[in-house]
Order: C-alpha cells, then structure tokens, then sequence
C-alpha cells in the first residue's frame, strides 16, 4: 500500500469512529422517563442525571511509566463496564488496552475494579486495583504482569441526560513479576453513559 493510501485510510477511520461516538452521545435517551424503575409505588422516576444503575463507557490517556532506568510513554484506551451504587459511589470493571512506545516495549492489556467517590457534584477520587501488562526494564522487547493499582482525581459534567463527559488525572503503582515498582502517570478524558 502506498504511504499517501494508508494516511487517507486513517483518516477515514477516524472518520468513521468519530461518527459513531457522535450518534452513540445523540442516540442516548435524554427525557426522565429513560430512568424509569419500578418500585414500592410502582413506576418511580430517578431522573435526569442520575448516577445509579448501568454504566458504560470508553476513554483515551495519555501518560507514562517510570521504570528504575527510564520512563516510557504509553497512550492508552480504556472501556468501562459496571454500576451506580447510588448517586455519589459507582464500581467500575476497567479494561486498558495501550502501547509503550519505548523502542523495546510492547502491549498494555489489563483490566482494574475501580471505585469512584463523587465528592462534589462532578469532582470525583477514583480507586482502582488490577492487574496490568508492564515492560520489562531489560534493554530489550520484553513484557511483565503488574499487580497493584491507581488513585486519580477528576471532573465529570453532563453533555445530556444520560452521558457524562470527564477529565481527569493518575497516579498508578504496579508491583512487577520481576520484583521491581512500576510508577506510572496518566491524563485523559472519557465518556460514560449511565
């Protein structure tokens, strides 16, 4: 394939993705009665904006790894799948999927139990626990497990009734299969529907 036919196909795949998250955010329900549930009284309305109950979503980082001889930056994308506990408390399972972009390091795939706290309307502290792919510090193409977790902090706000847009920070700490601390900091942002 010619170099100027693989950019134009990039292109259009960002396009397309484009495209879709943009249908997905219009697509949500938007109107009280999608937060309907049955209850003691019968049909009771948890309204708009309303944090309980399913959540989906996706996000992009970027950030890095401090390894005990160098740092690797690393992008990542993340997808969540979990539960509202109740307005202010969700439980997340989070699935990362990254690369290192260090000339020896490979894939991030790994997957966390997150625990977000809403402290004040969408400022939220998150804590997570998991584990992650992480590059071996060898000097060559190698990866490792890490087992540890993250603490962030960020904001969420409303685009409509139902998805929610966020921004936010992290710290994360892995404990390498090779016996070695892994210290990583990550910024990104995320769309979640509830």
């Amino acid at each position: 394939m010619e170099p100027g036919m693989k950019q134009r196909s990039r292109f259009g795949q960002r396009v397309v993705w484009s495209g879709v998250a943009a249908v997905a955010v219009w697509a949500a329900p938007s109107d009280a009665r999608a937060g309907s549930v049955t209850g003691s009284q019968g049909i009771e309305i948890e309204g708009p904006r309303d944090r309980r109950g399913l959540i989906w979503g996706f996000g992009l980082g970027m950030g890095g790894s401090k390894m005990p001889a160098r740092f690797v930056p690393a992008p990542r994308l993340q997808m969540f799948l979990g539960a509202g506990v109740n307005e202010r408390l969700t439980v997340e399972g989070e699935f990362t999927l990254g690369k290192y972009l260090g000339k020896d390091s490979g894939w991030n795939v790994g997957g966390d139990l997150a625990l977000t706290g809403f402290l004040y309307k969408g400022l939220y502290a998150r804590l997570g626990m998991g584990v992650q792919g992480v590059p071996e510090d060898l000097g060559r193409p190698s990866m490792t497990y890490g087992i540890g977790g993250d603490l962030g902090l960020g904001y969420e706000l409303f685009v409509n009734n139902t998805a929610a847009l966020g921004f936010g920070v992290e710290y994360d700490m892995r404990y390498a299969g090779d016996g070695s601390l892994r210290h990583g900091a990550f910024g990104g942002i995320t769309l979640r529907f509830y």
